[in-house]
């Protein structure tokens, strides 16, 4: 069934700019109030508001308690092992604060690549993360996915307000899998950072992670699932812009491949198992 809300005649857009404007009168003046100045202005923009009333369906009342759950969780301080929480790394800075993190080089946004529409790329490199490493910290990946996720922002150019991310799960086994990272990622991009995501491909998914796929769909919503799309390199490179360094990155993934990436058409087509209280776990940051 068709949501009225997401149906884009005059009415809906009518109905949704009267919600944008109520979302502004109510939380402007919180977030003016609690924020330090430089998030507030961004968070006081009519684009915000609107992403805020679009990631609730047009529902003011819960659009305005999304928003004061963000304000809460930004101005939290301690918050994942850090003093002055996800401040800290706000605006793109503090990366000397997940020194581990870092180092490995496994997610890093792409500076030289745009989508078609001028959207920021962050790849990544799931092989890199390794659950089981005795340097591992679930909060410093926490910052460091909030880290990530702020640089893409600080490269979007205006009228853009999305970005792209590519999971790369060339070579991937079991120990690079990591439900918890996962649940974290989903958190934040859902609750703190909504409507920020436009597309997430996957590349090269190996036959086994249909499993993982089947709990972690159950974790995300419709919306979000239609922007998950399965791909090879080709599939990358017709979408893209032609551009050396995204293509480098593709050839490198492709050499690391064990066994035959399963079909991306299957795993679109794919139907979610049961995950039990996944919806509950994710919407708490478990």
């Amino acid at each position: 069934m068709v949501c009225a809300w997401q149906v884009a005649s005059p009415s809906f857009m009518a109905e949704e700019a009267t919600a944008i404007e109520k979302l502004g009168v109510r939380m402007r003046p919180v977030i003016e109030a609690i924020l330090p100045p430089e998030e507030a202005a961004r968070a006081s923009t009519e684009q915000s508001m609107s992403r805020w009333v679009r990631a609730n369906d047009g529902d003011v009342d819960a659009a305005s308690k999304a928003m004061m759950n963000y304000v809460n969780w930004y101005t939290q301080k301690p918050q994942y092992g850090q003093s002055e929480g996800v401040q800290a790394v706000a605006q793109g800075k503090g990366a000397e604060l997940m020194p581990n993190e870092i180092a490995a080089q496994k997610a890093f946004l792409i500076s030289e690549v745009k989508d078609p529409d001028g959207r920021p790329v962050v790849m990544i490199q799931v092989r890199k993360h390794d659950k089981k490493d005795e340097n591992y910290d679930l909060d410093e990946l926490t910052l460091f996915c909030v880290y990530i996720i702020e640089s893409a922002i600080a490269a979007l150019t205006p009228p853009v307000e999305s970005l792209c991310v590519i999971f790369d799960l060339s070579g991937i086994g079991l120990v690079n899998v990591d439900m918890r990272a996962v649940k974290r990622i989903i958190y934040l991009l859902t609750n703190m950072y909504p409507e920020r995501l436009a597309h997430c491909y996957v590349l090269n998914a190996p036959r086994f992670f249909s499993v993982s796929w089947a709990v972690i769909s159950v974790m995300l919503k419709e919306t979000t699932k239609k922007k998950v799309m399965f791909v090879n390199r080709q599939d990358l490179l017709d979408v893209f812009p032609e551009n050396s360094v995204l293509t480098s990155l593709l050839e490198a993934a492709d050499s690391v491949v064990t066994e035959e990436p399963a079909d991306p058409e299957v795993e679109r087509t794919e139907k979610p198992t049961d995950a039990g209280e996944t919806q509950t776990a994710v919407a708490e940051g478990a």
